[in-house]
């Protein structure tokens, strides 16, 4: 089993890991799980105030019933008010890996440097 911390919530503990550096200034998670194989499924708690977005890197995810994601696609999940976090299934019979990361919104401009 695999899992990785991120500075996030109770001083960068996730998954009874310790990251292995604390930003107070941006709140994020970043969560890798084990492989899981056909039908298993991963909830995981976030503020209805983060972005999130999911990338698969392995088998198949389905975000909800409308949504499955195949190997090397990324979904944008929705951050609804008053949302509780994310339901995630495995598809398929193959093992199926992703990453998920969310983190509260900087409310800062995106700025592009080079040439225009």
């Amino acid at each position: 089993m695999r899992a990785m911390a991120s500075p996030w919530g109770d001083r960068g503990r996730e998954c009874g890991l310790r990251s292995a550096r604390c930003s107070a200034s941006t709140r994020c998670r970043r969560v890798s799980r084990p492989a899981a194989h056909a039908s298993a499924r991963f909830e995981q708690a976030l503020p209805d105030h983060f972005n999130a977005f999911v990338y698969v890197y392995r088998g198949a995810l389905r975000c909800d019933p409308a949504c499955l994601l195949p190997e090397k696609r990324m979904a944008i999940m929705a951050n609804t008010s008053g949302s509780d976090g994310v339901r995630l299934q495995a598809e398929g019979e193959a093992e199926c890996r992703a990453l998920l990361i969310a983190g509260q919104p900087l409310n800062e401009p995106i700025v592009q440097y080079g040439r225009s």
